[in-house]
């Protein structure tokens, strides 16, 4: 289970860098180039204050991914990708952008799945398939 934990929590982190990289060192004019879509209403200094916390919340989920470190700051970037999730979802399903909110209703699972393994690696279970 841990290893199942830690796997999620590294492809998770380095999903959210990329894309968090990304929004920061690219110009707005040149994101829907790369793929990024619906910042044109956006102030860029948001988009830059998107892209840290993202950036933020990658590095918490890569440090904290060991199990002998305190979980509490996995859960909260967890947590915090989860409702990001719930608002990009929103978000492309507002602007008909339907081919990418399976993307993001993609990540949700697994920051939902995340949060979920972190609290049975905490309570000791083991979720044994047979």
């Amino acid at each position: 289970m841990t290893i199942a934990k830690v796997a999620l929590q590294v492809i998770l982190g380095l999903t959210f860098l990329f894309t968090g990289g990304t929004k920061l060192l690219t110009p707005k004019e040149s994101l829907p180039d790369r793929g990024v879509t619906g910042f044109e209403n956006i102030p860029p200094m948001w988009i830059k204050y998107l892209a840290c916390t993202e950036i933020t919340g990658a590095l918490l989920l890569l440090i904290f991914s060991a199990p002998s470190l305190p979980q509490v700051f996995s859960k909260m970037a967890g947590a915090g990708f989860a409702l990001l999730m719930i608002g990009a979802t929103y978000h492309h399903w507002r602007r008909r952008e339907y081919n990418k909110i399976g993307i993001t209703i993609c990540l949700l699972i697994l920051c939902l799945l995340i949060l979920f393994l972190i609290n049975l690696v905490e309570k000791g279970s083991h979720l044994v398939i047979k």
